[in-house]
């Protein structure tokens, strides 16, 4: 999943704001468990590193199934800025039935 950083993702000292990177990975992950395991699910825990500050560019998140079992999901995810990794997180998804 990829994001165009444009003037509305930066904070008030020109960053892309913690938040964006956030929702980024909490959503590319959400997306990569409904397509793969075929289940909905939400958030239940997350844990985020933020490696590098950006201020411009093309974010790309990727994410990975750490374990998925019948109740939660274990995923985690990095988040790139070209070559250079700003962002690592992982999360724990309740799956909905």
């Amino acid at each position: 999943m990829e994001l165009e950083i444009g003037p509305q993702h930066l904070d008030h000292e020109g960053f892309v704001a913690s938040g964006v990177l956030f929702t980024l990975a909490d959503t590319a992950l959400a997306c990569d468990i409904t397509r793969s395991l075929r289940e909905h699910c939400t958030t239940a825990e997350a844990k985020i590193s933020y490696l590098a500050p950006v201020t411009k560019g093309v974010l790309s998140a990727r994410s990975r199934i750490v374990r998925a079992g019948s109740r939660l999901v274990v995923a985690a995810v990095s988040v790139r800025c070209g070559d250079e990794h700003v962002a690592e997180a992982l999360f724990t998804f309740a799956v909905l039935r």
